[in-house]
């Protein structure tokens, strides 16, 4: 599995969302993040919190960009084209997953080929890793039409799937992951019970690209 993580925000949230991933019970998954930090001196920290953390499952590639809209739809491609795993998953810079988050998502998607889609439940956490807030229903795409919200960081998506319904639209400057749920509606998903993403509610990294 390929996680793709944009930063841009915070290095203390940044290293505790990879931290989860370092400490997931299968050693199998890269970490791909998009440096969107707008000055050589931000991209450089960010650099410097994946070094800090030696893990060379983790690689970093720059996103420069003069878009005035955050267009993560952009960023979240320019992921996914460097990808090398057959599954793909999300993060934003403070978010994070529950330790075998990976295993159970990956192993209900390798358990029948013809799922495309595996979710999970979810649960905020604050700056400070405070679990709380909003927990995440049980994602029903069939409900998508209705008020019932899927996040990127709740979802892994055969690689497969993703790209023949060619990725994030990036005509789009909000509500991208919204869509690409849509998109992916009529493909064939599982709910993966016991394990959550955690959602951070300090931020964005594709709204707020300074660090």
């Amino acid at each position: 599995v390929s996680v793709l993580v944009v930063a841009g925000v915070d290095r203390r949230l940044l290293c505790r969302g990879l931290a989860s991933l370092i400490a997931q019970d299968v050693p199998d998954w890269e970490v791909i993040v998009v440096n969107c930090c707008p000055t050589e001196s931000g991209r450089g920290r960010v650099r410097g919190v994946v070094a800090t953390l030696a893990d060379d499952r983790i690689r970093v590639i720059d996103h420069e960009s003069t878009d005035v809209l955050p267009f993560a739809s952009k960023k979240w491609n320019t992921a996914a084209r460097a990808a090398r795993g057959t599954f793909l998953a999300w993060m934003d810079d403070d978010d994070g997953k529950d330790p075998g988050w990976i295993r159970a998502m990956c192993e209900s998607l390798c358990a029948d080929s013809s799922l495309d889609v595996a979710v999970s439940n979810g649960v905020c956490i604050d700056g400070d890793g405070v679990f709380g807030g909003t927990v995440f229903s049980r994602p029903d795409p069939g409900r998508l039409f209705e008020p019932n919200f899927i996040t990127t960081g709740q979802a892994v998506v055969r690689k497969s799937a993703f790209d023949a319904i060619g990725g994030f639209d990036e005509v789009l400057g909000c509500a991208e992951d919204y869509e690409f749920f849509l998109r992916l509606r009529d493909r064939k998903w599982v709910f993966v019970e016991g394990v959550r993403c955690w959602k951070g509610t300090q931020h964005g990294a594709s709204n707020h690209p300074e660090i």
